[in-house]
């Protein structure tokens, strides 16, 4: 049996989309014969400026979205209902944390509202626009009611939030799994019916081998993936953009160094992204090789020939070899990036804090309510974690 080369690039979908990949032209040295070092992993940077940061960017989000049409339709292809289910639950999830946020601080206000009415005697009437919500909801004017009806009545909406959300994800999770199941069967079709129209040679070719085993193996998760993925940004570029404009309520210059903190944090993580991408195609030729090792030693198909030829210990010493280089390689990879990124997220935290201790001397002056505080800080750490999970996805 011998050993297939991987192709190059990431191990996406592009066979079955008709691409066409280039062979690898690293070295052949397997691991298993020859020389006992296995290569070592390229050593590549990515852009360093800020403009070629930026343009990395750029081109990362036109290569992520310049697929997706096809994929969309593959996908839809599939199941039409199911994908479109996938999509309303996400759209709807995105812009429950918002309603949620303002939500709890209607009832925070309420609450401190109910304590003063007690405390000072005052009359238990209290309107929405009195705890802090609008005076009128379209053609809808809010009744008036005491303190504790409006303390029940919220705190059942918020239940009701809560309900929903953990609802929309259950069905989220059910038509994802569906969906995955139906694109499955269809992209296992495709690929059969293209490798039964191939020649021999192709299989005699080691890069173009791989390529049909990465399309046979990648490919059926992939679509669902970057669908999920997909409708996962526009889910949360709408709590994005719901959070903002209660953001934009309280403070603007506070909205603007929400949305600044979490840039550095970006930064350092798609540096250390370029690494490990470069390493994680060097690694995908090792582990085929390890996992290769394992076969030959520990299935019955090899088991008479390795004993017979006593390979066993050979087999053994080779597998540690090759996996002392790969996970010792990962391991600093994972602590390098993982340490940098606490350190410039650590902006972020100390933002919030900044940010939480305005909102609170604002509130103690009578400017804003203890709700406005309750919905500031809710709003802050919704959008850092949303500007973070959308340059996240667009880089890929």
């Amino acid at each position: 049996m011998s050993m297939i080369g991987p192709g190059s690039g990431p191990p996406m979908i592009h066979w079955w989309l008709g691409r066409r990949k280039q062979a690898d032209t690293g070295t052949a040295n397997s691991g298993l014969t020859g020389d006992a070092e296995p290569e070592l992993p390229p050593v590549q940077e990515g852009p360093k400026d800020l403009r070629g940061r930026w343009l990395n960017f750029k081109q990362s989000v036109t290569g992520t979205t310049a697929a997706l049409p096809r994929v969309l339709r593959l996908v839809w292809d599939a199941s039409p209902a199911t994908t479109l289910a996938l999509f309303i639950t996400t759209a709807i999830a995105g812009v429950i944390p918002a309603a949620a946020a303002f939500t709890a601080k209607l009832l925070t206000n309420a609450v401190v509202q109910g304590i003063g009415i007690h405390n000072f005697h005052q009359p238990d009437r209290l309107t929405l626009a009195g705890i802090g919500g609008p005076g009128s909801l379209l053609f809808w004017q809010p009744p008036v009611l005491t303190a504790v009806q409006w303390i029940v009545l919220l705190a059942v909406l918020q239940l009701a939030l809560f309900a929903v959300t953990a609802f929309l994800g259950t069905v989220r999770n059910i038509t994802q799994q569906l969906l995955q199941n139906d694109v499955s069967m269809r992209i296992q079709l495709m690929v059969m019916e293209k490798a039964a129209s191939l020649d021999l040679a192709f299989y005699e070719d080691p890069a173009s081998y791989d390529l049909l085993r990465r399309a046979q193996t990648d490919a059926i998760n992939r679509p669902v993936m970057m669908i999920s993925t997909t409708f996962g940004l526009v889910q949360t570029l709408l709590t994005f953009l719901t959070m903002v404009a209660v953001l934009l309520i309280v403070s603007p210059l506070l909205a603007l160094l929400a949305l600044v903190t979490p840039i550095p944090a970006f930064i350092a993580d798609t540096r250390y992204g370029w690494r490990g991408y470069n390493i994680a195609r060097w690694g995908s030729r090792l582990l085929r090789r390890m996992n290769y090792l394992v076969t030959l030693v520990t299935t019955d198909s090899y088991a008479k020939e390795v004993k017979l030829f006593g390979l066993g210990g050979y087999f053994i010493d080779r597998y540690r070899l090759i996996a002392k280089a790969y996970y010792g390689t990962q391991r600093a990879q994972v602590a390098r990036r993982y340490m940098t990124g606490f350190a410039w997220g650590n902006l972020s935290t100390i933002a919030t804090s900044l940010t939480y201790l305005y909102v609170a001397l604002q509130a103690i002056v009578g400017r804003l309510t203890l709700g406005d505080l309750t919905l500031y800080t809710t709003a802050a750490s919704s959008v850092q974690g949303s500007i973070q999970g959308i340059l996240a996805g667009f880089s890929g």
